[in-house]
């Protein structure tokens, strides 16, 4: 994982910089997902649009839409419930 420090924003006097925090946040998680890409367990999830939270920059790493192998696990209470 990135160390986040170095995604801080440089504010050398009070109003000398502007930025969004959220477009920030966009960059470290574009980088943790390169980072960790292959990975089944590190997964992005936006409930709304990514741009509009700023984080389009995962999307340099990343399609929009992805798809995922999923597996369905028996637990006890559905082999119960099959039998």
């Amino acid at each position: 994982m990135p160390d986040f420090r170095d995604y801080a924003v440089k504010v050398p006097n009070p109003g000398a910089t502007t930025a969004e925090s959220a477009r920030e946040l966009g960059k470290f998680l574009r980088d943790i997902h390169d980072a960790e890409h292959g990975r089944e367990d590190f997964r992005l999830f936006s409930p709304d649009e990514n741009n509009s939270n700023r984080w389009q920059d995962v999307l340099d790493v990343n399609p929009r839409a992805a798809t995922w192998p999923t597996s369905i696990r028996k637990t006890t209470s559905s082999a119960r419930m099959a039998a």
